[in-house]
């Protein structure tokens, strides 16, 4: 399929200060996108998951404090979200 310059990806990112692990999702023109690489880097950690089916993604074991998320997926422009972690 042929796409026409790169689209831009949508990151949405849920907290839930409850759950173990942090979810959200990943949107280009508001259609979810499957198989989207997402990276959470703190320091020198680094958490990496693909998005499912539905866009969608869970990050485990994020500690509390400052993270930079990052999505990147192949014919589209990379997505970047610097997101605050409670403790």
């Amino acid at each position: 399929m042929y796409m026409r310059g790169l689209q831009a990806l949508v990151l949405f990112f849920a907290i839930s200060s409850l759950a173990l692990a942090q979810t959200g999702s990943v949107k280009s023109e508001g259609q979810p996108l499957p198989g989207a690489t997402v990276r959470a880097t703190q320091g020198d950690r680094v958490l990496t998951t693909l998005t499912d089916a539905n866009g969608e993604f869970k990050l485990d074991k994020m500690t509390p404090g400052a993270w930079t998320l990052d999505v990147a997926m192949f014919g589209f422009a990379a997505g970047h979200r610097e997101v605050q972690i409670g403790a």
